[in-house]
């Protein structure tokens, strides 16, 4: 006889594993490369890079985390989180490469206005708050206002 898993909200088996084990091993290897790699050298801070990388590597995780407890608020709102995260650490990246690239930087033409990369991270900070809102009612009540059950009989 096997056991389902419990769909608490919380995080559980082998996603904290991967957050403990594997998590570590790559901010290590991330440290060691960071002074190796010759295109950091030319960046301002060169931590952006790894702040980045961080947010990206969370996103399997919490997406399992929301996943298996059926999209409910907290892991749903976590998953905004990292997403706002990653979002503002990559603007971050960005603007450290332009600003490296000195006068006529190439990334700037390429982006141009960059509306997603600062549109994004609003969209993000409005969805965190709505993943807890519900509406009334929701599609179930609409149901039951077309069937007719409020409706009067008609007289026969």
């Amino acid at each position: 006889m096997s056991r389902g898993r419990p769909r608490t909200g919380s995080p559980g088996g082998r996603g904290w594993t991967f957050l403990l084990g594997g998590g570590e091993k790559l901010v290590f290897e991330l440290l060691a490369a960071d002074s190796a790699h010759p295109d950091w050298t030319a960046l301002r801070s060169p931590h952006t890079n790894m702040h980045l990388l961080f947010w990206l590597s969370l996103v399997p995780f919490v997406t399992g985390w929301m996943g298996e407890n059926d999209f409910a608020a907290t892991p749903t709102a976590v998953y905004g989180v990292v997403l706002l995260m990653a979002a503002i650490a990559s603007y971050a990246l960005v603007r450290a490469i332009i600003h490296s690239q000195g006068e006529r930087p190439l990334l700037a033409e390429a982006i141009g206005r960059d509306l997603k990369g600062k549109a994004s991270p609003i969209l993000y900070a409005i969805a965190i708050p709505a993943a807890f809102w519900q509406p009334s009612g929701g599609a179930s009540g609409a149901r039951r206002r077309v069937s007719g059950a409020g409706r009067q009989p008609s007289p026969r």
